[in-house]
């Protein structure tokens, strides 16, 4: 995975965040769709990064998602700064 996605999954795995796939992707300065892709295999830490449409994560099944990835209702729809050093 990218250093860079590496820290946005960190970021809202630590906080317990949803975003957005575009969110993402425009915080890495690409279209969401290749954001999406470069989260590499379905796993818990990865299942914060959801569809704009649906609010879940694509494709998870829910042995695949994170047991707290309902906790909180907000979801970051739109670009953010990402995670402070």
């Amino acid at each position: 995975m990218n250093p860079r996605m590496d820290k946005i999954v960190a970021f809202l795995n630590a906080e317990h965040r949803r975003a957005t796939c575009g969110a993402t992707g425009e915080s890495l300065g690409l279209p969401a769709q290749t954001a999406g892709g470069m989260l590499g295999q379905r796993r818990p830490e990865a299942s914060w990064i959801v569809s704009a449409e649906t609010l879940e994560p694509t494709d998870y099944g829910a042995g695949d998602e994170d047991a707290a990835l309902h906790e909180r209702p907000e979801v970051i729809p739109t670009r953010w700064r990402g995670p402070r050093r």
